[in-house]
């Protein structure tokens, strides 16, 4: 019986460590959302990509012959952070997980409306195929 107390305690260790995590993460997202994001129709100059770099093929993805699509959305922010990145289409094997990490390397020149810096979203599609 000490088992099951046991194990039930972890789950709720596990829990309210994954709550506290997510509630500073909605926190920050809230935060983030009281900024103007605009549709890259929106912008007088849309944000400029000046490093984009290609996302790591995995090697459980290689082993079990995946290709195809991995489609993100994020938002640019003025402050130049990659930010709030969604997956739109993703593959598994970890192949989500490299195109976000690759995104938010990213660096660019945040988007100008009226001379002003603003955040902008953004789709950004990574390709995956073997040869």
């Amino acid at each position: 019986m000490k088992h099951p107390a046991v194990i039930m305690v972890a789950i709720l260790v596990c829990v309210t460590s994954w709550s506290i995590t997510a509630s500073s993460v909605f926190q920050q997202d809230q935060h983030q959302s009281k900024e103007k994001v605009y549709k890259p129709n929106e912008v007088t100059v849309k944000a400029k990509i000046t490093r984009k770099s290609e996302p790591r093929y995995t090697e459980e993805a290689r082993q079990h012959q995946i290709s195809g699509t991995v489609v993100l959305e994020m938002v640019l922010r003025a402050t130049g952070k990659v930010t709030d990145i969604i997956v739109i289409e993703g593959l598994p094997y970890g192949l989500n997980e490299s195109c976000i990490n690759t995104a938010k390397a990213m660096k660019f020149d945040p988007a100008l409306k009226d001379d002003q810096k603003v955040s902008q979203y953004l789709r950004v599609v990574y390709e995956f195929h073997l040869y």
